[in-house]
């Protein structure tokens, strides 16, 4: 198995960034799109083959890696990452909780995981345990933003020199100084200027207008389980 790093986080904080920019590196290959088969609920049902062959196109490339952010804050994935790949490079993007939580609150309502409110009256909502037995993904809103936590219970099975912290902050002030932490880290070319540097973390939706704009469109292509934990795209010949 060739797969030697991951981005697993935190959401809202530039994950997607630094994907991008990892993906132009000549040493990297990326998996294109975010898998969740460390956090599916079917892990145990799952084929490892079936994941194994996302890396089928690997070449010469020195780093291999994906991205999924909500690895972080999955409490059963740090064990099943450390079963198949112990001394697997980890990668962590942060951001001010409160900022991360206030975009991901939006994140969240867009993809129709909670109902559309203002964020004054959603946020008690999620705060007080309203939504946990209609929108059981709400909490992630906050409890993703814990970030000692989370990181406290990946050093429980990974060593801490696996583990390489980056701050949106810093991400945004000094691009190329952050990157080129990171390359080092994965042990590739530091000096590798990326086209994408240029470009900065894209930006959320804030307008509850768009976000009821993008939610009708998501009802036309996924279909919701029932307590909107998961979605599964609709075949449709519509197109």
């Amino acid at each position: 198995m060739k797969l030697n790093f991951i981005i697993i986080g935190a959401q809202k904080s530039g994950s997607t960034f630094v994907q991008e920019i990892l993906s132009e590196h000549p040493e990297v290959f990326m998996v294109p799109k975010e898998r969740p088969f460390f956090e599916d609920p079917d892990y145990g049902k799952m084929d490892f083959q079936e994941f194994e062959k996302l890396f089928a196109e690997v070449t010469t490339e020195k780093a291999v890696g994906m991205k999924r952010p909500s690895y972080y804050g999955k409490f059963e994935v740090p064990e099943r990452l450390y079963r198949h790949f112990p001394n697997i490079k980890l990668i962590l993007v942060l951001r001010n909780p409160i900022e991360r939580s206030i975009s991901a609150y939006y994140h969240y309502m867009k993809d129709g995981f909670i109902p559309v409110k203002n964020i004054e009256e959603g946020m008690v909502k999620i705060i007080n345990g309203e939504y946990k037995n209609t929108y059981k993904r709400a909490n992630e809103i906050i409890e993703f933003s814990f970030y000692y936590k989370h990181i406290m219970h990946y050093l429980k099975y990974f060593n801490i020199n696996q583990i390489h912290i980056t701050l949106f902050d810093n991400l945004k002030k000094d691009t190329l100084a952050e990157i080129s932490s990171i390359f080092k880290f994965l042990e590739i070319d530091p000096n590798y200027k990326p086209k994408y540097l240029d470009k900065r973390p894209q930006s959320g939706v804030y307008s509850l207008h768009s976000i009821k704009i993008f939610r009708l469109k998501n009802y036309f292509i996924y279909t919701y389980n029932q307590d909107r934990t998961r979605v599964v795209p609709k075949k449709s010949n519509i197109w």
